[in-house]
């Protein structure tokens, strides 16, 4: 969409009440914490923050939100570093979140990344996690089906979008199912 900067991934999101659901982040190094839009928080995940925060956008405009959160970790497929043939596990890295009137799903701010040692690479469409004895690229769903050709990519460039699908994750698929 216009005006729009940033990589975006889709990954599931486990609520600390442990339900689940598939959403898009915007990987935005411009953000100084994370954000998600109120309406896809279960209500019982929430919690007042510790201190209500003030939200601006990048041109200076009020930002409505900042007076609760929500815990919980983002879901990735992961592959270690220099093992490209190698199956995908999940690694799964604590995150917490703040309401905000936003129109994506979520941001992923740029003190998360730095936090958890995580690097961005916009041209392969991927995160690094970087260990101290290993490293693992960090994929989105939206991946899934072109992992493969992610593998044999021998020009730098992000493989083609596959059409992702939102909703509740079940134990192996998605399901219909609503949060509340």
């Amino acid at each position: 969409p216009r005006g729009r900067v940033g990589m975006l991934l889709v990954v599931p999101f486990r609520f600390s009440s442990g339900k689940c659901r598939e959403l898009e982040f915007l990987v935005d190094t411009g953000a100084e914490v994370n954000l998600i839009r109120k309406d896809l928080v279960p209500s019982d995940c929430w919690s007042e923050a510790p201190k209500k925060l003030e939200f601006f956008t990048a041109c200076g405009s009020p930002l409505r939100g900042g007076a609760k959160i929500c815990n919980g970790e983002l879901m990735f497929q992961a592959r270690q570093v220099g093992l490209e043939g190698q199956e995908l596990v999940r690694k799964f890295i604590g995150c917490t979140l703040y309401e905000a009137d936003i129109v994506c799903d979520g941001i992923i701010s740029y003190s998360w990344l730095e936090k958890n040692q995580i690097a961005i690479f916009p041209h392969r469409g991927c995160l690094m996690l970087e260990g101290r004895d290993f490293s693992y690229w960090l994929f989105g769903d939206q991946l899934e089906d072109t992992i493969e050709a992610w593998d044999t990519l021998e020009i730098p460039g992000r493989p083609p979008k596959v059409k992702k699908k939102k909703g509740i994750l079940g134990p192996d698929k998605l399901s219909d199912k609503q949060l509340d």
